[in-house]
């Protein structure tokens, strides 16, 4: 089921919770929702939900719009069905 985002883009540092929770948080309400999480490769730390990727810091801009092309196109594909 879609949910009001068409992906998320996160890291394992926040204010209230780790990168782990949200994604799974996130999965559990919105299955299916793409999900970057974004990782120090100092520690690297593979997260990710079934619909997500982790990307290691430093990465190219090349390297963050493909992984986000990579996330969206089954979204794309979708719609390209429906129309």
């Amino acid at each position: 089921m879609p949910g009001p985002y068409d992906l998320v883009v996160t890291n394992s540092y926040l204010p209230h919770l780790t990168g782990e929770q949200l994604i799974e948080q996130l999965s559990q309400l919105f299955p299916g929702l793409p999900i970057l999480h974004l990782d120090d490769i100092a520690h690297p730390t593979p997260l990710g939900a079934e619909d997500g990727l982790t990307l290691y810091k430093p990465f190219s801009l090349d390297d963050l719009l493909a992984a986000v092309r990579r996330l969206l196109a089954p979204r794309a594909s979708s719609l390209e069905t429906r129309v």
